[in-house]
């Protein structure tokens, strides 16, 4: 299933956090059963990648986290909102190719 990313943001640790747009209730409470160290936080409706990594590769990791445990594949609109995060990276990841 295609999910729409709602916001990507860089949290006070340097962490991006990546909120997706569910059409019903559902989450992604059981990301952390994909072994790559990303985690949910369910207060919030973000995901994240527990390790300091390039915005680009925890960015990746998420991806293909989602994909590998739900099937799912997480996509920019052009509505996805960019929070506090340098124009350089968000050209790497919208480049990225989802």
């Amino acid at each position: 299933m295609e999910i729409v990313i709602q916001q990507i943001r860089l949290d006070s640790d340097g962490r991006l956090r990546v909120q997706p747009v569910f059409a019903g209730p559902t989450d992604y409470k059981y990301i952390w059963r994909d072994a790559t160290n990303v985690a949910w936080h369910e207060a919030s409706g973000e995901l994240y990648a527990r390790d300091l990594l390039t915005p680009l590769e925890q960015f990746n990791r998420i991806v293909r986290a989602v994909a590998r445990e739900y099937g799912d594949r997480l996509t920019f609109t052009s509505a996805t909102a960019f929070v506090d995060l340098p124009g350089d990276i968000i050209a790497v990841l919208r480049k990225s190719g989802v």
